[in-house]
């Protein structure tokens, strides 16, 4: 929903690889079922695109990236660590 409502993303401060795998099945569930539009999931990754070219001061290449690269990615110890300093400040 909040996808849906214009928001370019969503933060999960979750450790629990459950939660955030839910997280993203929804969402590809939520576009295969025509309740939230491709388009909009389109145009949300490239302002994400253009964002990350202008502060990080260079181009970065769109790439589709494997399901098992996810797996990998989702709950590292450093994703962990940077949760855990933002909380800090809640």
């Amino acid at each position: 929903m909040a996808i849906d409502a214009g928001c370019d993303g969503v933060l999960i401060c979750s450790g629990d690889y459950g939660t955030q795998a839910a997280t993203l099945e929804t969402l590809v569930k939520a576009v295969e079922a025509d309740r939230l539009p491709y388009k909009r999931v389109e145009d949300a990754l490239q302002r994400q695109q253009r964002a990350k070219e202008r502060f990080l001061g260079a181009a970065m290449t769109s790439r589709p990236v494997k399901w098992q690269t996810v797996r990998q990615m989702i709950g590292r110890d450093e994703h962990k660590a940077i949760a855990d300093e933002m909380a800090q400040f809640l």
